[in-house]
């Protein structure tokens, strides 16, 4: 969903650069881009999909937290510390050790969630419905 809504925004600057106080929309989209650039927003990585990367491994990690199955968790996490280390995700460029703090941040993660995965969790119970009673009836 980051992902999702990290385009969207983009995608809105870019149509309505008035609202930011650009005030020639007559300009290339390099231009934009630049202007982007400067404020802090690595429009490049983008293009490269690192937005959407980085949303379907939060996604993952999310969804197999919430199902407690942190081994899986684990194991996407550390998907996540290989995309970060190369700058798939979070980088401004690809290339080695690009966003090494990041990954090692992801690296840290892994290894709780890999210790959550070794502990022993009871099931959890779930009470059986009773079954529907007609109106009147008792």
């Amino acid at each position: 969903m980051l992902g999702t809504l990290t385009g969207i925004s983009i995608a809105f600057i870019s149509m309505r650069p008035a609202f930011l106080g650009w005030e020639d929309p007559g300009s290339s989209c390099f231009h934009w881009m630049a202007k982007l650039g400067a404020g802090g927003i690595v429009y490049q990585g983008m293009a490269l999909l690192g937005a959407v990367l980085a949303g379907l491994i939060l996604g993952a990690i999310a969804a197999f937290t919430i199902d407690r199955k942190f081994d899986w968790a684990a194991l996407f996490v550390g998907a996540g510390a290989v995309l970060s280390f190369f700058g798939f995700i979070h980088g401004t460029s690809l290339g080695v050790g690009n966003s090494a703090p990041e990954a090692l941040g992801y690296l840290i993660v892994a290894g709780l969630f890999y210790a959550l995965g070794r502990q022993n969790y009871p099931e959890p119970v779930i009470a059986a419905e009773e079954p529907a009673h007609a109106v009147g009836e008792d």
